[in-house]
């Protein structure tokens, strides 16, 4: 990525001024001088937020905008806090619960992989603190205490990890002081779902050096769709080291332990003839891919805290995690000579009702190796405020998949007639296993340095936002089987093996942000801003070669308001936003000018407008409002050759709602007989999804679109809860009206994923 030096001079200059004023040896602040306890917890939390300063569903600052504590007005961008007040109400079983009022969201209904899109792109890996966490299965919620949404790329303060939509950050719980315990029993009616949830803080004995929080959590869940089962154990005793008034040492440990049953909620539908769909079945397709999964996931972060100077802090963390998945398939042991196994079946054999596959068993490691140093201070030029972050970081992600799996197919009826409601597995006719094996070794080491600096200017009615992110990585790649047959092919011709690895690596990329805040009045302010993302690849072409990196790039301005002292805040916002070097594959029989078969060339353009805020009508009576229009459109070298030599450009693509609107709203009751009552509700709305009508593309099928439509749903949802004497009760209905309501498959434009039908949860919960 290139920038001019007009670009640079703002970010070389702060950085001069920065390193001009840190603090010297000996320039300690003066005992006599030292902050009252309240600041000095302000201080060394400058890269947390708490939630003292909310007010209900209110939070007025944030970190991940800026990886330091900010007022949200001060952010030249859209980003939204879903705090501890508004998360209780959800009695939350997974991400997915906190996210479906997150204004600018959309979840594409996978409750396996709490997958989502944010303005119009898939959203990056759900970070915890700021440390990215491996999708290998549903992150546990029971920890979190507030989830931040940061709108458009956050290449410079995430790095590699960041999506290009946006960044969804989980602030989790910290040890206190100040001693409290809860256990919470939670039910949902799909089926059966049954949660336990215990946690506890506060000082170890009478110490006050030492504070613990405990979080245990057990899960069980018994789907609606078929073949659909969870068993989930977690726990996370985490330890607070205050080793003297400005310095503290956290560590935080948490396993997680889960068994899963997994069928995907991929169901044929039918189509009238104008391609609408009419019908969606509510139990599972016999086409489907299934299977079990064994899950271990062991972390730990650790974290150093310093306040050297009055406005200075330092930080350094580590973050570990080891996470171990083991598929199979115990309803294939007797056909498998006692081996578990997964069955695998394609989109293709489908079409013939009973479909040809293969029997697998996969093994997978994914590991998370990060280190990260950050220094934040804050000092004064004459009248400029300057507040810079800094840091470097080191990630190393390998990754390594065990795949053993059957040769040949499964056998069958061919065009079967396919009967939706009555799925007939045992007409399977199972070859005898002939097992092959495979292994799958990629590793991504990443390290970067970056200084992100507000500049607060003219009595702090002008905010400056400059930063700059220096990413150097490198990629590996190898098949363990291709690896063995060269192996052997040499020691039979009697030379030496060749190594089947292939790597690719970046020098010193770079990605940029910078934007800026002017408030107009004391009551409304505009903004702009450019910032950027970017994505190392592991995979590789059939020449060996590492695809290029995926470069985001997004342009916003807007408005950000605060009436009536701060009771209406809103951010409205208008955005661009480009993918390039998308992975695009050839058609069949055709390759690249060096007979590559597919290549980095793709582009995907969004651009839309949203708006988010908080109402706050009376000290009981609070809004979340949220809407956001998106268009999205793909193109391959700018425009798509299709059939017969016409071209089209701007392809729009079908999978993401133009018009998404949300509402949820509280009402506590203050005083009387029923004080510690609150109710709840809001609705979801989703525009219908049309998917533009273009085949036979050429060189890159993969654009193809049928005319397929998803209609628009509104989905209701209504709940209450009750908090007296210690005790609370809680109750949420969802979906109210029953609505069957659909999201459109990644996976295949003739399937769809249907959404919950209508579900109650309750919850109860006793504090100590």
């Amino acid at each position: 990525m290139k920038f001019s030096v007009v670009s640079i001079a703002p970010l070389a200059l702060s950085f001069a001024v920065f390193l001009a004023h840190l603090p010297l040896r000996g320039q300690a602040a003066n005992p006599s001088t030292k902050p009252a306890v309240d600041d000095e917890i302000l201080r060394l939390s400058v890269f947390e937020v708490t939630t003292e300063s909310d007010r209900g569903l209110l939070s007025t600052n944030a970190v991940s905008a800026t990886k330091n504590n900010t007022p949200i007005k001060d952010i030249p961008g859209n980003i939204y806090v879903l705090n501890e007040a508004f998360i209780q109400d959800q009695i939350p079983f997974d991400l997915n619960d906190i996210l479906r009022f997150a204004p600018g969201v959309n979840l594409d209904g996978d409750y396996r992989n709490e997958t989502y899109q944010i303005r119009g792109f898939a959203g990056g890996l759900p970070l915890a603190d700021g440390f990215t966490i491996s999708r290998s299965f549903p992150t546990e919620q029971s920890a979190v205490e507030r989830v931040e949404v940061l709108q458009g790329p956050a290449g410079i303060l995430f790095g590699n990890v960041a999506g290009v939509g946006g960044i969804v950050n989980r602030i989790m719980k910290k040890p206190s002081f100040k001693a409290a315990s809860s256990l919470g029993v939670s039910y949902r009616n799909d089926s059966t779902n049954l949660r336990l949830v215990y946690d506890s803080t506060g000082p170890i004995g009478q110490s006050k050096k030492f504070a613990y929080r405990l979080i245990a959590a057990v899960q069980h869940t018994d789907g609606l769709m078929d073949f659909v089962k969870t068993e989930r154990q977690f726990i996370r005793p985490t330890l607070l080291w205050k080793i003297s008034d400005r310095t503290k040492l956290t560590v935080e440990p948490d396993i997680t332990w889960q068994r899963t049953v997994i069928g995907y909620r991929y169901d044929y539908f039918d189509r009238s003839a104008n391609g609408a769909i009419i019908r969606v079945p509510t139990g599972s397709n016999p086409a489907e891919s299934y299977w079990h999964t064994n899950n271990k996931k062991y972390s730990v972060m650790t974290t150093f805290t310093h306040q050297f100077a009055a406005d200075w802090v330092f930080r350094a963390a580590t973050f570990t995690t080891f996470n171990f998945l083991f598929d199979d398939d115990p309803r294939l042991a007797t056909a498998l000579n006692g081996d578990n196994r997964t069955i695998n079946r394609g989109a293709a054999d489908a079409a013939n009702g009973y479909p040809v596959g293969f029997v697998q068993q996969q093994e997978r490691y994914v590991g998370n190796y990060y280190l990260q140093a950050d220094l934040s201070g804050k000092f004064k030029l004459g009248s400029t405020v300057f507040r810079p972050v800094t840091g470097v970081e080191w990630k190393l992600d390998p990754n390594q998949i065990s795949v053993r799996r059957t040769q040949g197919g499964l056998g069958g009826i061919s065009n079967a007639p396919l009967d939706l409601f009555a799925p007939r597995y045992g007409q399977f006719a199972y070859p005898a296993a002939i097992v092959t094996y495979d292994q799958q070794q990629n590793t991504t080491d990443a390290r970067g340095a970056y200084l992100n600096n507000q500049v607060n200017l003219f009595d702090d009615r002008l905010k400056l936002v400059a930063g700059i992110r220096f990413i150097k990585s490198e990629t590996s790649n190898r098949t363990r089987r291709r690896q063995d047959a060269e192996n052997f092919a040499a020691a039979r011709a009697g030379r030496s093996a060749l190594d089947t690895k292939t790597t690719g690596h970046s020098d010193w990329d770079n990605t940029k942000r910078f934007g800026a805040v002017y408030d107009v009045t004391k009551s409304l302010g505009v903004f702009a801003g450019y910032s950027e993302s970017y994505e190392a690849r592991t995979t590789t072409n059939n020449l060996g070669e590492i695809l290029a990196p995926g470069i985001g790039e997004q342009r916003e301005a807007g408005m950000k308001t605060g009436f009536l002292d701060g009771r209406i805040t809103s951010t409205v916002s208008y955005y661009e936003l480009t993918q390039t070097n998308n992975i695009l594959s050839y058609a069949t029989g055709t390759t690249g000018p060096r007979g590559e078969t597919s290549a980095a060339v793709g582009q995907v353009e969004a651009k839309g407008w949203d708006v988010s805020g908080v109402v706050s009508v009376t000290d009981g009576l609070q809004f979340l409002p949220g809407f956001s229009r998106t268009k999205a459109v793909t193109l391959v070298g700018g425009s798509l050759t299709a059939a017969g030599g016409s071209t089209t450009s701007n392809l729009e693509i079908s999978k993401y709602p133009r018009n998404v609107a949300k509402l949820y709203g509280k009402y506590s009751f203050k005083g009387g007989v029923l004080n510690g009552l609150s109710v709840n509700g809001g609705f979801v709305y989703t525009d219908s999804v049309n998917e533009g009508v273009l085949t036979g593309l050429a060189p890159f099928p993969t654009a193809n679109r049928s005319n397929s439509i998803i209609p628009s749903s509104t989905v209701w949802n209504l709940g209450a809860s009750l908090w007296r004497k210690g005790w609370g009760y809680s109750v949420k209905v969802d979906n109210i009206t029953n609505l069957r309501y659909y999201i459109p498959s990644a996976s295949s434009n003739t399937r769809a994923l249907i959404g919950l039908p209508r579900v109650v949860s309750f919850d109860v919960t006793r504090k100590f």
